[in-house]
């Protein structure tokens, strides 16, 4: 453990450790562990039946991990929209770092899909091989769900360097607008209102919501967003409706409903929860465990420098352990969840960095 721990800190050396910002990489590695915990519960939610006590403590595990993709996109927010760009040179920085690496893992599942789950059957033909391969490229998410974030933040990527200038130019009020009818149009689709003016208000609708919103409360000072009692009590609200919401209703209906957990968390809870989380971590001085904590601040740094090619690989991870027979749902999740979240973080980032040396494959560590 020694050495790796000097490797880490050998390597962010190098990197600059000083000059990062390390809240944002609290809030990227938080994140990704986040995602791990609902891809490792999910079996458990979806699986066996609601009755069962490995059900609740499985929704409870992944009504605790909602904040997951939102805190990404809204650090994305923070960083990207503090600044103006040449529309040429953004573009082509922002797509390469995020497409290069999406293209390559994609047809890395897609040769896992038809060699090791036979999407193809036995007898497939080059014909079925291309035409799989268009239509994973169109909907990456048939050969891995985790991948319809990308096609999402590559359309965030292409409208950001129109967003910075409009956020650039505006004061609080006009920022607070935006985000009060990006709230609306959630509240509206959350609960399935049928309005009419809702279709009309697409414009501020969808994860560009999380992302102006992540710019907005890293930036606003107010004795609230700077208030961590405020961000835990945002947590804890958003975490509890979750998954009382997620029980009841499935106790209600007789049948699992995630009304409270969807695909995206374009969600009333899971906006209170990321809110939470962001507040939190922004108001935390990490700066002063840089010498006393390396293992720890170097560790949380690494997995952000990371994250993203931890996204990419991890369902994979995820695949062999079942493939294996390690990963089941017969198993209590009240620790089969942590270890398995764990072993999963260990295993990518390990692969990552060990492709992050190599020429010919540094792209798939998506660093």
């Amino acid at each position: 453990m020694l050495s790796i721990t000097e490797n880490i800190r050998k390597s962010l050396k190098s990197e600059g450790f000083k000059d990062r910002i390390l809240w944002v990489d609290w809030v990227r590695a938080l994140a990704i562990v986040a995602i791990l915990v609902i891809h490792v519960s999910s079996s458990y939610l979806t699986d066996i039946s609601y009755q069962s006590n490995f059900w609740l403590i499985a929704t409870f595990f992944e009504s605790l991990s909602r904040f997951g993709i939102i805190a990404f996109v809204m650090i994305s927010g923070y960083l990207l929209l503090n600044r103006e760009y040449e529309l040429t040179d953004f573009l082509s920085r922002r797509l390469k770092r995020v497409l290069i690496p999406f293209i390559l893992w994609n047809f890395i599942y897609i040769f896992f899909k038809i060699n090791f789950q036979n999407v193809l059957g036995e007898n497939y033909t080059l014909f079925a091989v291309l035409e799989f391969i268009g239509k994973a490229f169109l909907d990456p998410t048939i050969v891995a769900i985790q991948f319809w974030f990308i096609y999402m933040i590559v359309g965030l990527y292409l409208v950001t360097p129109i967003i910075s200038k409009w956020i650039k130019n505006s004061n609080d009020r006009e920022v607070e607008y935006f985000l009060v009818i990006w709230l609306i149009t959630l509240l509206l689709g959350f609960f399935s209102v049928s309005f009419l003016l809702e279709n009309y208000l697409i414009y501020f609708s969808g994860f560009i919501g999380y992302f102006v919103l992540g710019y907005y409360l890293a930036k606003k000072e107010s004795k609230y967003l700077n208030s961590r009692l405020f961000g835990l009590i945002l947590f804890i609200t958003g975490t509890l409706i979750t998954f009382v919401g997620t029980i009841y209703l499935t106790y209600q209906t007789g049948q699992l409903d995630l009304t409270f957990i969807q695909l995206g968390d374009l969600t009333p809870n899971a906006f209170l929860q990321a809110t939470g989380v962001f507040i939190i971590i922004k108001n935390t001085d990490f700066s002063s465990w840089s010498v006393k904590n390396w293992s720890l601040n170097g560790l949380i740094i690494k997995v952000s420098l990371f994250s993203y090619g931890i996204y990419l690989l991890n369902i994979l991870v995820l695949r062999f352990f079942e493939y294996f027979g390690l990963l089941s749902v017969n198993t209590n999740p009240i620790y089969n969840i942590p270890i398995f979240v764990f072993l999963t973080l260990i295993v990518s980032l390990i692969t990552l960095m060990i492709l992050d040396k190599l020429p010919g494959l540094k792209y798939l560590s998506g660093k």
